[in-house]
């Protein structure tokens, strides 16, 4: 709802969660929050795929002005996910696994340590409006 007053995004918010008859406020916004973490998870899928289009068409790293909007892609960053703290060499712990030094070494070696999951995440894309 970016762009709007407060007041026109406050008449739409409560439009949202008007009450039926015999309806309590509580039930009302139940109700409401219910359909927008509905909504949430399909718009969030298509934000995916675009996302993904987006990146594949421009390129990682890479800023892209088209029409009024500047598109700015990320490069996809590996995190790790420690699956068993105890096969982790001592090498890469202090009171217990660092993710940050398991994951640097990831980068410089490319060797997966035992005991670690290390995944790539997805490039992020941003998009903003040249127009102020």
């Amino acid at each position: 709802m970016s762009g709007l007053t407060d007041s026109e995004r406050s008449v739409i918010t409560r439009s949202k969660y008007t009450r039926t008859p015999g309806e309590s406020s509580l039930l009302a916004k139940s109700r409401y929050l219910s359909y927008l973490r509905e909504h949430k998870h399909r718009v969030e899928g298509e934000i995916r795929l675009i996302s993904d289009e987006i990146a594949d068409e421009v390129g990682e790293g890479r800023n892209v002005d088209i029409g009024p909007y500047r598109v700015r892609v990320q490069a996809a960053r590996a995190f790790v996910k420690i699956k068993d703290a105890g096969s982790v060499p001592l090498d890469f712990c202090s009171a217990q696994p660092d993710r940050k030094v398991i994951l640097r070494h990831f980068q410089q070696t490319g060797e997966v340590v035992p005991g670690i999951d290390v995944s790539m995440g997805r490039p992020i894309v941003y998009v903003t409006s040249h127009a102020g």
